[in-house]
């Protein structure tokens, strides 16, 4: 608790900490938004190739997950170092 008092009353102290902090979190959403529609299209497509026996159809849908995982892997490595940025950017600031 007494680490979130801090944190916060140091965002208060710097507003466009508070602004980068939330705009980073909403490109995380929509990052994560983005990857699972991927990831639901990509299902579609190789349940479609399955019922069609079209393997390349199903290849592609596999592919198309793939790529969602990777991309939903990146965003949470970008969640982490922002997290971390501003863990070390309020230990400076008490300072």
């Amino acid at each position: 608790m007494t680490i979130t008092a801090r944190v916060a009353s140091c965002h208060c102290a710097h507003p466009e900490r508070v602004r980068l902090s939330n705009r980073r979190y909403a490109m995380s959403v929509n990052d994560k938004i983005s990857a699972k529609a991927e990831e639901v299209g990509g299902k579609a497509k190789e349940a479609a190739g399955n019922l069609t026996g079209d393997d390349d159809l199903r290849t592609e849908g596999r592919a198309d997950q793939a790529e969602a995982l990777m991309k939903n892997a990146v965003t949470d490595v970008k969640d982490t170092l922002g997290t971390a940025v501003d863990k070390a950017r309020n230990l400076f600031d008490r300072k």
